[in-house]
């Protein structure tokens, strides 16, 4: 998008491209993951990642009594 001061923003859609922009409200484009992408990302079961974070929130605990934090 090109600079412009403020006074000559353009009102009407037709002049937008005089400017750089586009017509199409910006929409952040992510890229669509592979298959192997999703394989690996989806590998480790439900239960399993339940455990881990459960095993961390047990970590997290013991860390802030040390720090001198109850919850």
């Amino acid at each position: 998008m090109s600079g412009y001061p403020i006074s000559q923003k353009p009102s009407h859609p037709l002049s937008w491209s005089r400017y750089g922009m586009s017509r199409v409200s910006p929409v952040a484009v992510l890229p669509v993951p592979t298959f192997v992408e999703m394989a690996k990302r989806y590998a480790t079961p439900l239960p399993q990642l339940t455990d881990e974070v459960a095993m961390l929130a047990v970590r997290v605990e013991e860390h802030l009594k040390k720090m001198g934090f109850q919850s």
